[in-house]
This record gives structure tokens, C-alpha cells and sequence, in this order.
């Protein structure tokens, strides 16, 4: 048993709707969670709708895919690239795409403006029933092991955390500084006042 997280699209992106209704009833076994996403025309990745088909699963928010997409449509994924187009503006096939990029890149590339599909996370005995039951209905998927994203986005959070914290400390001693020149500012206008010298 394996679980993966997995991105369905179609050349008609209006279909992710109807799929989405229809993987509702269909009788895959092991989602886990199921979401519409769309690239909007301001390159941000959005989430449509949510539906989670296990008993006590986590909340969207709480999930690895509601990370996931936060990660990448958030500031980080802007700090990263993410949501810029000049990694999803050109991209025209799946093909194009580098398999040196990390998975977080692959799937934002996988969204062109306007893109809309669907992100699961599924357990898996083998991808042989997703596989067919996808390619039966003319759809594109990746597959990408759930552990692997999980440690993409814990890495991508880690990073985000060590570049906030970098910013906060260059804030801080930027007003340190900036302090330090008021104070030897206000000295020099005391030492005035007084026509103290040398001091």
C-alpha cells in the first residue's frame, strides 16, 4: 500500500467539475481528499471545493494538500517562484517540464492561467484502477509519493520560517543603527548647546 498524491487535468478544464461530481460516487477506495484547484488569472492557485471521504480525516486546512497549496499560492510560493510566470506562463505540454524541478515546481507548472483540475491524496494497493478509471475519461495524471510532497512543504516552510527570521533580525538591527545615529545626532545638538568640546 502506498500513498500519493495525485493531480488530474483535462484540455477542457470545465471537466474538473463534472469529474470531481462524478469521483464522488465512483468506487475508487483510498481517497483520502479530494479537491477542485484553478490557476485564476492573476496566477494564483485557489481551491474550489473540498470533500473528504474518511471518517476523521483531517480538515482541508489541516490536510498535506491544504499545506501543500498554501505553500504555493501563499507568500512563500511567490519568495519562491511558485506563482510567477516565469515558471508557469510558457509551459505548454507536461513534457516541457524539467525532471530536475522539485515536485512543488512540477505541479505549479502543471497550471497555466485558467488551468483547473483535481488534487488527491489516495492510498494505493497498486495506481493500475486510478490509472484506467482516469485515462478512460481523456484526463492527464502525475503521481508523486505522498511522503516526498510532505517533506517538499516541511522544507518549503522550514526555509520560509529562516527567511523571516532573517528579515526580522535585519529589521531589528537596521533600527538599531538608526537609533544609534539619532542619539549621536541629539549628543552632537546637546554638545552644541552647551559649546562643549571634545566631549
Amino acid at each position: 500500500m502506498s500513498r500519493n498524491i495525485i493531480l488530474v487535468t483535462w484540455p477542457d478544464s470545465a471537466k474538473a467539475y463534472q469529474e470531481y461530481s462524478e469521483l464522488k460516487r465512483a468506487n475508487i477506495s483510498g481517497i483520502q481528499q479530494a479537491v477542485i484547484i484553478e490557476r485564476k488569472e492573476d496566477g494564483k492557485l485557489a481551491i474550489n471545493e473540498g470533500d473528504s471521504n474518511t471518517i476523521g480525516i483531517k480538515s482541508l486546512g489541516g490536510g498535506l494538500i491544504g499545506m501543500l497549496v498554501g505553500v504555493i499560492a501563499g507568500p512563500l510560493g511567490m519568495l519562491l517562484g511558485f506563482t510567477t510566470g516565469a515558471l508557469f506562463g510558457s509551459i505548454l505540454d507536461i513534457k516541457d517540464i524539467s525532471e530536475d524541478s522539485t515536485i512543488l515546481s512540477k505541479l505549479s507548472q502543471s497550471f497555466k492561467i485558467g488551468t483547473t483540475g483535481l488534487l488527491l491524496d489516495i492510498e494505493e494497493q497498486d495506481t493500475t484502477a486510478v490509472d484506467a478509471y482516469f485515462a478512460a475519461k481523456n484526463a492527464t495524471l502525475q503521481r508523486w509519493s505522498y511522503d516526498e510532497v510532505k517533506a517538499e512543504v516541511e522544507a518549503s516552510i522550514t526555509a520560509w520560517e529562516q527567511v523571516n527570521t532573517t528579515a526580522e533580525n535585519a529589521i531589528k538591527e537596521q533600527k538599531k543603527a538608526e537609533h544609534a545615529e539619532k542619539r549621536k545626532e541629539k549628543w552632537a545638538e546637546f554638545k552644541e548647546k552647551l559649546h562643549l568640546k571634545n566631549v
